[in-house]
């Protein structure tokens, strides 16, 4: 039997949070709605198959179908957070504005559109390219799920866009903490998130889903 080290990260809502702004034109922000539960899960998917922890832990992630139906359920979980859980999407005829430059990730982009029309998730609005999910502990608490944004849009500000999104709403509705796990091996994660100022509360070891 193997185990993977993951953290438990807090964030304290007591303090000033930092401005949650997306220095970034025609990407635009959505509140969680039941209707875009294909889209999140869309992103879920397409962002997350490849990573390690839908490899080690979470398989339903690679597996589209199965996808959709987590984001269905979440979407029914009394406890969902919804003003924090969003999702991020771009209008289409912005796609080559996204990105810096011609090339590869460019090219990616436009096929990212052809898929997303492929399964029904690009609408007149755009097509999803990031997702934050909430769900509440307690009366106090709120706990992220997943942050994912699509690889073609990376390094672009979207993630901490979405966490910063979540911690404001959580904040506005009185909550004093939120929490999230990050698999310690995932170096670059764990270094966004304290960047943002989590801090790591403890250590959990999980087993490896072979």
């Amino acid at each position: 039997m193997s185990f993977f080290r993951r953290f438990r990260m807090e964030f304290s809502l007591a303090g000033q949070l930092p401005a949650s702004e997306l220095a970034l034109p025609n990407f635009t922000l959505h509140p969680w709605r039941d209707d875009d539960a294909l889209a999140h899960a869309f992103v879920m998917h397409h962002g997350f198959c490849d990573e390690v922890d839908a490899n080690l832990f979470f398989r339903t992630f690679c597996d589209r179908a199965r996808c959709n139906e987590l984001m269905a359920a979440l979407g029914r979980l009394p406890e969902l957070f919804r003003p924090g859980s969003s999702l991020c999407r771009i209008a289409p005829e912005n796609l080559a504005d996204a990105l810096p430059e011609e090339g590869p990730l460019r090219k990616q982009a436009r096929e990212c559109f052809r898929v997303a029309l492929n399964e029904g998730v690009a609408t007149s609005i755009g097509i999803p390219v990031g997702t934050v999910q909430v769900v509440l502990r307690d009366t106090k608490t709120a706990a992220i799920h997943n942050v994912v944004v699509l690889p073609q849009f990376r390094s672009l500000g979207i993630g901490r866009f979405l966490v910063l999104q979540a911690l404001h709403a959580a904040q506005q509705e009185g909550l004093q903490k939120i929490t999230l796990d990050v698999t310690a091996e995932n170096r670059r994660a764990v270094k966004f998130y304290e960047k943002l100022g989590f801090l790591r509360a403890r250590t959990i070891f999980r087993e490896v889903n072979f």
